[in-house]
């Protein structure tokens, strides 16, 4: 069997991506969606689209009913698919094969979020979910233990992380990849000096 047909029948069902916001899922995803010949669904144009989100300009996010967003998505999306969405929960557990939670040094998605130019409450609030491992924690609560991979992304590029999915995918070896493995509050020891190294660099750009 030659290797482009082997990795299209690799994926039987969705694979999510998911991570805060600046953790490279939208290239990876891409990457994934071409590689493994199968379509790329982007929560974010499902709520463009549909007009779910109320756009907060406190916050500059878009507060989205996630449940209309699960609805939409179960008229849109057909198995297999790459699903790129910052919230984990967003389709039953039957449909979905894999969940891979990318996460990045803190640090680094800060320097990312200012770059963006985001607002301090909204770079905060992302930094600081990356940080306590947030988007995981929703992860396992709604797919469980055994669907469910983390992978950290700090130090590399986009198409090795996606080759590392894909192994993952063709392999069934998560054994390098259990959630919660990552844990930046071993790093990051003292949240307020952590929140201050934040700010610095904010005030600092």
């Amino acid at each position: 069997m030659n290797k482009i047909l082997d990795r299209v029948i690799m994926l039987q069902n969705c694979i999510i991506i998911t991570g805060s916001p600046g953790t490279g899922k939208t290239l990876i995803s891409n990457i994934l969606s071409k590689q493994l010949h199968v379509p790329l669904v982007r929560a974010t144009e499902i709520v463009t689209t549909y007009g779910l989100g109320s756009y907060d300009p406190e916050s500059d996010t878009y507060d989205v009913d996630v449940e209309d967003l699960k609805k939409i998505l179960l008229k849109v999306v057909n198995a297999p698919a790459v699903i790129d969405s910052v919230i984990p929960d967003i389709l039953p557990q039957e449909l979905v094969e894999l969940v891979v939670v990318l996460r990045l040094d803190p640090i680094v998605l800060a320097k990312r979020l200012v770059s963006r130019q985001w607002k301090v409450k909204k770079i905060l609030e992302n930094v600081e979910a990356e940080l306590l491992g947030i988007v995981t924690y929703e992860a396992v609560k709604y797919y469980g233990l055994e669907k469910v991979v983390e992978i950290d992304t700090t130090g590399k590029t986009p198409e090795y992380i996606a080759e590392e999915i894909i192994q993952i995918i063709k392999t069934k070896d998560v054994s390098k990849y259990q959630p919660f493995t990552v844990d930046w509050l071993t790093k990051y020891t003292d949240p307020m000096e952590f929140r201050r190294r934040i700010l610095t660099m904010i005030n600092n750009y």
